[in-house]
């Protein structure tokens, strides 16, 4: 990596993207996210890793984004308030926020349950978060859920 493309990369910077709360967003989120995760300078595994951390949390977020399973069930809630996806780097981490309308969970309750069986579909997603990413924060209020993923850029390689 050219020492001018992480300098770049360590400068404050934000970007936001809108999607629709349908299954169609995810590839569309994961994309926007791997290219700019590869402009803020890591590696392809650190980018790779930072893709899959995204996908669990876009999917959670149009699978439960109007209580569970609604927005992929329902089709009049196509129309219905998007996703919104914020991805930065504010001096010494890349940050991802991704949030929906949805009315959010008991964090404790799902982290507090058992692992689900090798054959279970399911049920790893936020395991996987924290595993990936460095941070892991959630927030819910009135307006809706808001997941942060954050990776430091000193793991950039």
């Amino acid at each position: 990596m050219s020492g001018n493309h992480l300098q770049n990369a360590r400068r404050a910077w934000r970007r936001t993207l809108s999607v629709p709360a349908e299954p169609l967003s995810a590839p569309q989120v994961r994309a926007f996210v791997r290219e700019l995760a590869d402009v803020a300078g890591f590696s392809p595994r650190a980018v790779d890793e930072i893709e899959l951390a995204v996908g669990e949390a876009i999917t959670n977020a149009i699978l439960y984004c109007h209580g569970r399973g609604s927005c992929v069930r329902n089709r009049a809630l196509r129309g219905s308030p998007p996703i919104l996806v914020d991805v930065g780097v504010d001096g010494r981490v890349l940050f991802v926020e991704i949030c929906d309308p949805g009315p959010g969970f008991d964090i404790g309750d799902v982290r507090d349950r058992e692992r689900p069986l090798p054959d279970d579909p399911g049920g790893r997603g936020l395991e996987l978060m924290d595993a990936l990413m460095d941070d892991v924060h959630f927030h819910f209020d009135g307006s809706g859920t808001r997941v942060r993923l954050e990776r430091l850029l000193s793991r950039a390689l």
